[in-house]
């Protein structure tokens, strides 16, 4: 044994100050009695060589720290087809603790597992696994969001591949965020829900206090100018103008509070109908500022509630108060369609226009975010088509909550 040729690697610090390695390898020479007389062998510079094996075994020594430190899940797979070429699952080969922790894997090692046992099912694969399987096979990395519903996870995952066949992924279990957003989600619906509430209070209650109006003020007014004028016909001439007067005032007062009950909650609203009462806010507009407005409709509808009726009237008459403000429009076309069970209103106006996507608060302030989230409460939704120079136009579309076969006039 001790006649066999040796290896060995020697290191020496060269006069220059860097080290030198070298690889010896001999044999002895011996002479008939077995005394060893010289050594024979050759010296290789081997420094190149264990510099590539430093650096490969502090990378190593970087990696595994990173791999059992991180924050995120990390796993390096291979990829497994069926007997046509498909893809049908995948080979664990690492799986960090992170992501051993999150899957549930913490106790035993899933390294040599198949993917759908640590996952939960071959279902549970269905969101990561065609593109996991691309990723592996083009070597074009992607970053995703996927429900993995069998573990109650939702991850974000980035995959690149290290080589064909195969592919690592970095999975952030984004569980926490999700959930917030959901929560988020419920209270603006709850909020939305208020909202609408209040604002269809708010409606009633404008036209309670237009009924009170027209049933007790106005009517005691019409009373007393009637008593006026019985008292003219008995009164000494000279107060024939005084009376007069008062007629007059009364008059005026009367038509006040006409207008103001219109203004609460036109009755043309509950009495005719939406159309009857969009043709009305027309009229009023051409009269108190000079804009044309012309109505059409057309289609058999009927809406089924005051409080949708409502909505779609006061949507109108706030769009045609930001023409008059905003759009130094001339005229205004509104036109009402009932179509597949939805009731569609078009107000079109050949005013400046404006850009939309700059934001429509800059427009008409809280005005044109509120419409939308008043009428999305209704399952509706609010459309604005618009350039600099090219008019504007809003389209507003509501389910029809009832229809009957009845010709809108």
């Amino acid at each position: 044994a001790a006649r066999e040729p040796y290896s060995v690697e020697l290191r020496f610090r060269h006069r220059a100050g860097h080290t030198v390695w070298v690889l010896e390898i001999g044999a002895g020479v011996y002479d008939d009695a077995g005394a060893l007389q010289y050594l024979i062998g050759t010296a290789l510079d081997i420094t190149a060589r264990k510099q590539t094996e430093t650096a490969l075994q502090e990378s190593e020594w970087q990696y595994q720290a990173l791999f059992a430190h991180m924050n995120e899940g990390f796993m390096l797979c291979e990829m497994v087809y069926d007997e046509r070429g498909q893809p049908e699952d995948w080979i664990i080969d690492q799986m960090n603790p992170v992501l051993r922790e999150m899957l549930g894997q913490a106790a035993e090692s899933p390294v040599g597992k198949r993917g759908s046992a640590i996952f939960g099912s071959a279902e549970a694969l269905a969101p990561l696994l065609p593109i996991c399987a691309h990723v592996a096979e083009t070597g074009v990395p992607s970053r995703f969001e996927a429900e993995l519903p069998t573990l109650g996870k939702h991850v974000v995952a980035s995959v690149f591949s290290p080589r064909i066949g195969r592919f690592a992924a970095v999975l952030y279990d984004i569980t926490a965020r999700k959930l917030a957003e959901d929560q988020v989600r419920v209270y603006q619906r709850e909020l939305l829900g208020l909202a609408s509430e209040l604002s269809q209070a708010e409606e009633r209650e404008r036209r309670r206090i237009a009924s009170d109006l027209h049933d007790s003020i106005i009517q005691n007014l019409a009373l007393l100018q009637i008593m006026l004028g019985g008292l003219r016909a008995q009164a000494d001439p000279a107060l024939h103008a005084t009376v007069d007067d008062a007629r007059a005032l009364l008059t005026a007062s009367i038509q006040s509070a006409r207008t103001l009950t219109f203004e609460l909650s036109p009755p043309v609203l509950y009495e005719l109908g939406l159309i009857a009462a969009l043709e009305w806010i027309g009229e009023q507009m051409q009269q108190r500022h000079g804009l044309l407005v012309a109505v059409k409709a057309a289609g058999h509808f009927r809406l089924f509630s005051d409080d949708h009726r409502a909505l779609l009237f006061s949507i109108v008459r706030e769009l045609l108060v930001n023409i008059v403000k905003h759009a130094r429009a001339d005229q205004v076309t509104i036109h009402a369609e009932a179509r597949d069970g939805m009731v569609a209103i078009t107000v079109t106006d050949d005013g400046v226009g404006f850009d939309p996507a700059i934001t429509e608060d800059q427009r008409s302030g809280y005005g044109l975010f509120s419409i939308r989230e008043r009428l999305r409460h209704f399952g509706g939704t609010l459309t604005i088509t618009s350039r600099p120079g090219a008019g504007t136009r809003v389209e507003l579309l509501a389910p029809l909550q009832h229809t009957v076969s009845v010709e809108v006039e």
